[in-house]
């Protein structure tokens, strides 16, 4: 049987989430990887990177946020996941879908080559 959390105890486990990516000097970060977790671009978050509310954490991303494909991208990798880092380089949260409709992390293009320009339209992660 799975554990069912009320929707008070859900905001409180995502807060603090979202105060891990928060913490440290610096800012926090968002990977877009690879099927076999290559690391495709890498984007710089805000602080704070996002806010909760209903049982989600919606990342900042107003205005899109934008970067450049890495060279691990060549001249175009297909992102399906992503993780997220604090300034540490800490990974906070991993597992994440990464695409261009219906995941967690929505791009412009996940059609990713080195060099080119890559937005981040949204980013929500839901407690399950």
């Amino acid at each position: 049987m799975s554990v069912i959390y009320n929707n008070t105890v859900k905001n409180s486990r995502l807060t603090v989430v979202l105060n891990a990516i928060d913490q440290g000097a610096s800012f926090g970060t968002l990977e877009l990887q690879a099927a076999n977790d290559d690391v495709l671009a890498i984007f710089t978050l805000p602080d704070p990177s996002g806010a909760v509310a209903s049982q989600a954490l919606t990342l900042d991303c107003t205005p899109p946020l934008s970067t450049v494909g890495t060279a691990a991208a060549g001249a175009g990798t297909d992102a399906t996941k992503a993780r997220v880092k604090d300034s540490d380089g800490t990974v906070i949260i991993s597992g994440l879908t990464a695409g261009e409709a219906a995941t967690d992390i929505i791009l412009d293009n996940s059609n990713i080559a080195e060099d080119q320009v890559v937005q981040l339209n949204s980013g929500v992660i839901t407690h399950g």
